[in-house]
């Protein structure tokens, strides 16, 4: 049989035809290279269902926070620290939920003005339920009666910082008369959104604490969080700017508690210097400060509370009544508040009658005494005497004895 011309020239030539052959397994591999990668692909489409959540959503926090109380992360082989605890890192993860196999993948996101993260969380299945269920329970996680819900700013949007124990309003030291107050006038507004919306009036409100520090400013407005089941969110005044203030308020969520802590501190808050000339160095103006308060967007139950150490230096257009309905002046502890103070330390403890109070024991003072020294109510009052908190203690102890 006679040989075409090719084939006799490869018979005769093996290193061609070892040539070709790699060249012809090169070629298959080139070509098939990406089966693998479209056949997962087509599969990752056809039988799972995924979510994706941006660090910008809240979804972002309640997720972190739902995975590290789950115990998830002791079997991650990425971690990272968060709140002084271990969270999963960047790369993917699985876990088990419900009896079926579920994996997240934290990546960041390149942009070159904002550090944001994502996770992609994926599960087994075409049915959207599980990941709904999901993250409904990650949400519910961190809504739940006992906590309270922190946010701080965080690249133009607010994020979940954490969650806290609630303060009980019981634990917070304040007089009947600032707790008739306070607690009446918020009572009356949380009860009356329909009022406001049928009359025009914003449903918003706004309180100013005012003291010197260790009055219990900042305890009770963590108490007006958990009595009312509202979201705390914290802005720090001294980085802000007019616009950035007034995106954050726009973007406050429903039944939400803005603090805006010592606000006597920023120059905006007194001073008018910058609105008048148009320029400074200030980021902040007080007509910034004021426009982002009155700002028009929905605010659907608002609370705003100012602290400041000096309410007399505050300019008064910031303290009209609509923009804070509520002042009180958080001074040193009353005798009432004293003794209400120690039978909540010590239920038993006795206050003789005619105490000659000196009003001169702030409530933080009054805390710290008690941690050191609580064997017993009569260590207390006697580390009180020492420190010349109480002076007539040893003349209304006498006959008396001293209750413990």
């Amino acid at each position: 049989m006679m040989r075409l011309p090719t084939e006799a020239v490869m018979s005769s030539n093996p290193l061609l035809m070892t040539g070709l052959g790699l060249w012809t397994a090169a070629m298959l591999t080139f070509l098939t290279k990406d089966v693998p990668k479209t056949l997962f692909s087509f599969f990752s489409r056809q039988f799972t269902t995924c979510l994706e959540v941006s660090s910008l959503e809240d979804e972002f926090g309640a997720l972190t926070n739902w995975i590290e109380s789950q115990g998830f992360a002791w079997a991650f082989r990425s971690l990272r620290a968060r709140n002084k605890d271990l969270s999963a890192g960047f790369g993917r993860h699985y876990f088990l939920y419900r009896g079926r196999l579920c994996w997240f993948k934290r990546t960041r996101i390149e942009n070159k003005d904002l550090d944001l993260e994502e996770i992609v969380l994926t599960c087994l299945g075409r049915d959207q339920r599980l990941l709904r269920d999901l993250l409904a329970q990650a949400r519910e996680s961190v809504q739940r009666a006992d906590k309270t819900r922190l946010y701080i700013p965080r690249w133009h949007s607010w994020t979940l910082l954490a969650t806290q124990n609630k303060r009980l309003r019981s634990s917070v030291f304040l007089s009947d008369e600032h707790q008739k107050t306070l607690f009446g006038h918020l009572d009356w507004f949380h009860q009356s959104k329909d009022w406001y919306r049928r009359h025009g009036v914003p449903y918003r409100t706004g309180i100013c604490l005012s003291g010197p520090p260790g009055t219990g400013k900042t305890s009770l407005v963590r108490a007006i969080c958990a009595h009312y089941d509202l979201g705390l969110y914290t802005l720090d005044l001294v980085n802000s700017s007019d616009q950035e203030l007034k995106e954050m308020v726009c973007q406050l969520g429903p039944r939400s508690l803005l603090l805006l802590e010592d606000i006597d501190t920023v120059a905006a808050s007194w001073s008018r210097s910058a609105d008048k000339d148009g320029e400074s160095s200030e980021k902040l103006t007080l007509g910034g400060l004021l426009n982002a308060i009155d700002g028009v967007a929905e605010s659907d139950g608002r609370v705003l509370v100012i602290t400041t150490n000096m309410r007399e230096k505050l300019d008064p257009a910031l303290l009209r009544p609509g923009r804070i309905d509520v002042q009180l002046d958080l001074g040193p502890m009353t005798a009432g508040m004293f003794e209400a103070a120690l039978k909540r330390f010590f239920p038993k403890a006795t206050i003789p009658a005619g105490l000659d109070w000196p009003m001169r024991l702030t409530p933080a003072e009054f805390q710290q005494i008690v941690l050191r020294h609580n064997t017993s109510a009569r260590t207390v009052l006697d580390a009180l005497e020492q420190k010349r908190c109480i002076e007539s203690i040893p003349t209304l102890l006498a006959g008396h004895g001293r209750s413990s």
